[in-house]
């Protein structure tokens, strides 16, 4: 239930939705974003997907191609430029690759800000996941791809449980030195409500 695509870098947009975070492991990076995307608090998209750029193919006439750190640094700048215009773009953006050979994970919000980490969350993730995300990079920053799948399953679903405007089903965003970008998904996640009726 997933796609694999080559390439070196992909990137997601939150916008309105909540939930997404990202992981850097030793061989990678693991984003998972869950697919809801909200208007208010009428869940009105409830099929988003991670967003992808094959940035090796996407050479234009000068022929140049942008790497996953050029084109965060070209998003912070757009992203500045329109705050200090008083006309944001009311997203954060998520990049993802690998940058001559190694993981590369960094955000952009909707002021310009920006920084890398090697855990990354937004929206209300930024809040629920990010102390469990950096207990567990801090306990073992040498954690396998299924490690860290299993990691982000459980942050997903503790945003599910504890985030009114969250949804049970999220994708997975993939990038490895061996097979490049894959992304799978929608995946589910378990849910038990029994407690909640008592």
């Amino acid at each position: 239930s997933g796609s694999s695509r080559s390439g070196n870098a992909f990137y997601h947009f939150p916008g309105s939705e909540y939930g997404t975070v990202g992981f850097r492991n030793h061989n990678g990076i693991i984003i998972a974003a869950d697919v809801l995307g909200s208007y208010g608090s009428l869940a009105r998209y409830r099929n988003l997907e991670l967003y992808y750029v094959d940035l090796e193919k996407q050479c234009l006439d000068d022929g140049f191609s942008l790497k996953p750190k050029a084109l965060h640094c070209w998003l912070t700048r757009v992203m500045y430029n329109r705050r200090s215009n008083f006309d944001p773009f009311l997203n954060n953006f998520i990049i993802a690759g690998l940058e001559n050979g190694e993981p590369f994970l960094r955000t952009v919000d909707k002021l310009g800000t920006a920084y890398n980490d090697p855990v990354i969350a937004t929206g209300y993730g930024a809040y629920m996941a990010t102390p469990i995300l950096r207990k567990a990079y801090e306990d073992n920053n040498q954690m396998n791809k299924e490690e860290a799948i299993e990691l982000l399953y459980k942050v997903m679903q503790v945003l599910f449980y504890r985030d009114a405007r969250s949804f049970p089903k999220y994708h997975l965003g993939i990038v490895t030195k061996e097979k490049g970008v894959e992304i799978q998904g929608p995946l589910t996640l378990d849910s038990f409500w029994g407690p909640a009726a008592l």
